[in-house]
């Protein structure tokens, strides 16, 4: 069958192919010229695209050619070996004599079927091959044309012995499983080749512990190496505790055994929690990291936060209030401590920049704020209800509320109609008033009147990204919402209380507890709790702690609402003892970033021998096959949202991160997992994919016959609308990551 259109005729209309070829010459041109400006105009994006592309090109190429020799081995005629699926760019086969090159057939036709640009290479020995060797225009799939199998219908009946259907069951099942079991294969090879060579992995140490999370509640501490995880005891990467997590049941306790940084050992037996987000069960740590900053490529934002405050990339911190330090965690246990642990104001990190010829050793010192938040189960973010007032933290570069003269450590005491407002409704408030301009008014500590409120106009504004990604998110996502540009905080640094919280302001439970101090007279100034003197909310939070399980009495003065003189008010308060019903933590404030970007902590594992490469291989391959599967089981169940898949958009641009961030080593170890990821997904029982085509064979089977056409076809359109389907989705879900910059 031709790839180039015949002339037909029909109502006396001919279509001929020359005019159509015209058409897609032009088409092709003015799309190479577009791809050909794109790419060169930027070396090094054309350098790590076209890693990407052979990178895929390699895996694709291994899938089909699993099947090409499966088919050549038990005597399927191929009429065409494809890298890549569209119109033929290249094509080569052996005719008698020669060797016949069609290039760009369809795009740019001739006279006959073989396309304007076709030739001969001579080649007396060669003899009429029936295979065609095509690369085609899109690099992203392949395939294996062989007689009379069709991917999407029926298979063609025919007389010829050597057509597909003609073979017996064991024969065609042979060729179907030869191409995942090919990519498994493959990703093994490449598997033991990075081990040898060495690749970075982040190793099994906990970077740090999230508050009342499983791995907390046991006693596993930041800077814990886990020396053994279930069974597994060698090699162990950080990935191995993740699987373990993930591979886990409710109510199941897994054992892990960690060396801790003073060298002794403990065994703990460790529980599981759903993480709604991830989709998978988790222990409730986190990857180690090391003190040096570094940022992704295309993270302009944050490097542009950091150049503010004088942080550049490559940046180390070598010590924290003057003291030496040498761990990330380190750096986790002193910057984010555990609740309920009182920390100075401020710390000081210093800084050791990259020697240059002209400074060799330099060094400095940035003082990060340290900011209090308290959480408990009548108001999360609130005292028992008792509202601190909202601060601005940070205010962004050229942000309304810049140019509106806000500025840091500003108390905001009205936003529009809102008097005394929660931080939600600060936010709320903006995004309901895009490009409308309202009143915010402040009270300014620095100001030779601290109490007098500063009326500022604001207009929010919706900034929308531009260029590609700007473009992306204007046709598949909503807008962003409007904003003024600050980042906003609590002020426990005051004893004065402009507004108490109701259970449902916050919260959609009504029946949640309401706070005690709800009659209180505001605003009010606190003075006592038990008649020991406080000067603010972070020392009553401090106290309040001190005295878990009792029932205690603030004091309060304010002024009567009838006749504004002044009052004092005391209320009793049971101090819950549990921790999960009041806690506080101090974090820090680094402005506009939740954390310092600190680069991953990652080791070179490398095989000691050929057999010690084997094994890392085989235990890499098993747990990404287990991976893949629990993963598409967690859909199936539900466990595990749909959208934390990826599909083509999304697996290319992680594949591009990694190929201009990582190194080569690197990129071919994500290629391996590339490699078995497919081979998995392509054997799911699904009709039109490889493991489809191979249940239909165990029926054929079973009941001594093919499956009758008519259902073939039916199934066959149910399962390729299904997978168009899913292939829709996850491809929008992928572009609106990408375009929200997830991805």
């Amino acid at each position: 069958m031709s790839d180039a259109p015949k002339t037909t005729t029909e109502n006396n209309d001919t279509y001929t192919p020359k005019k159509n070829g015209k058409f897609s010459q032009l088409i092709f041109t003015v799309l190479a010229v577009f791809i050909a400006f794109y790419l060169f105009r930027d070396l090094e994006r054309f350098k790590n695209i076209a890693i990407v592309v052979v990178g895929f090109a390699i895996v694709i190429f291994v899938h089909e050619l699993g099947h090409f020799v499966a088919a050549k081995s038990v005597g399927i005629m191929v009429e065409a070996f494809s890298l890549g699926f569209g119109p033929v760019v290249f094509g080569i086969r052996r005719v008698q004599g020669a060797f016949l090159v069609r290039v760009l057939p369809t795009l740019i036709p001739g006279d006959d079927n073989n396309g304007k640009f076709s030739f001969k290479i001579p080649f007396a020995r060669a003899k009429e091959g029936e295979t065609e060797y095509r690369i085609s225009l899109v690099p992203l799939g392949g395939f294996v044309k062989m007689l009379g199998q069709e991917d999407i219908a029926a298979d063609k009946p025919s007389d010829n012995p050597r057509a597909y259907p003609n073979k017996p069951v064991w024969a065609r099942s042979i060729v179907i499983a030869a191409g995942v079991t090919m990519n498994v294969i493959f990703g093994a090879i490449v598997f033991i080749a990075v081990f040898a060579h060495g690749v970075p992995l982040p190793p099994a140490v906990i970077g740090s512990v999230t508050p009342g999370s499983p791995a907390a509640q046991a006693g596993i501490q930041a800077g814990d190496e886990v020396i053994a995880i279930g069974d597994l005891t060698q090699d162990l990467t950080f990935k191995d505790i993740m699987l373990a997590g993930i591979f886990s049941e409710p109510c199941q306790p897994i054992p892990i055994t960690v060396r801790h940084p003073d060298q002794t050992v403990e065994s703990f037996e460790v529980l599981t929690v759903m993480n709604e987000n991830a989709g998978n069960r988790v222990f409730g740590i986190t990857p180690p990291t090391t003190l040096t900053i570094g940022i992704p490529n295309d993270a302009d934002d944050i490097k542009t936060a950091l150049e503010e405050q004088g942080i550049q990339p490559r940046d180390t911190i070598i010590a924290i209030d003057h003291q030496p330090i040498t761990h990330g965690y380190q750096y986790q246990n002193i910057m984010f401590p555990q609740p309920n642990t009182a920390t100075p104001a401020a710390v000081t990190l210093t800084f050791q920049r990259p020697a240059t010829a002209s400074d060799p050793c330099s060094t400095y010192d940035f003082v990060v704020p340290m900011s209090l938040a308290v959480g408990t189960e009548i108001q999360p973010g609130s005292l028992f209800g008792l509202l601190p007032q909202l601060v601005i933290k940070d205010v962004l570069p050229d942000s309304p509320a810049q140019q509106a003269g806000l500025q840091p450590e500003d108390i905001v005491t009205r936003t529009g109609d809102i008097q005394y407002p929660t931080a939600t409704q600060f936010g709320q408030y903006c995004q309901s008033h895009p490009d409308q301009t309202f009143i915010i008014a402040v009270q300014r500590p620095s100001a030779d009147d601290p109490a007098a409120e500063i009326l500022l106009e604001v207009t929010p504004r919706v900034d929308k990204p531009k260029g590609l990604i700007g473009l992306i998110r204007s046709i598949f996502a909503e807008d962003p919402p409007a904003r003024i540009g600050v980042m906003l905080g609590q002020n426990y640094r005051t004893n004065t209380v402009n507004r108490v919280l109701t259970p449902t302001e916050e919260n959609d439970d009504e029946d949640q507890t309401p706070s005690p101090f709800a009659d209180l007279n505001l605003p009010a100034t606190i003075t006592t709790v038990n008649d020991q003197p406080v000067t603010d909310l972070e020392q009553l939070t401090i106290a309040l702690n001190q005295l878990r399980g009792q029932t205690v009495e603030i004091t309060f003065t304010s002024n009567d609402p009838e006749t504004q003189t002044p009052t004092t008010q005391v209320v009793a308060l049971d101090v819950p003892e549990s921790t999960d019903q009041f806690a506080f933590q101090y974090l820090p404030n680094f402005g506009s970033l939740p954390d310092l970007p600190l680069t991953q902590l990652e080791y070179i594992y490398r095989g000691e021998s050929f057999s010690h490469c084997l094994a890392l291989a085989a235990k890499t391959t098993y747990s990404w096959i287990a991976q893949n599967y629990m993963f598409i089981r967690g859909m199936f169940t539900r466990q595990v949202s749909a959208a934390a898949a990826s599909g083509p958009v999304g697996i290319l641009r992680i594949s591009y991160t990694i190929a201009s961030e990582k190194s080569l080593t690197f990129y071919c170890y994500f290629m391996a997992i590339i490699s078995i990821a497919l081979a998995v997904f392509n054997f799911l029982p699904l009709p039109i994919l490889d493991g489809g085509h191979f249940v239909m064979l165990i029926i054929e089977k079973i009941k001594g016959s093919p499956v009758p056409i008519k259902i073939q076809e039916i199934v066959t359109y149910v399962g390729l609308a299904l997978i168009l389907s899913f292939a829709l989705f996850v491809t929008y879900n992928d572009i609106i990551k990408w375009a929200t910059g997830q991805i």
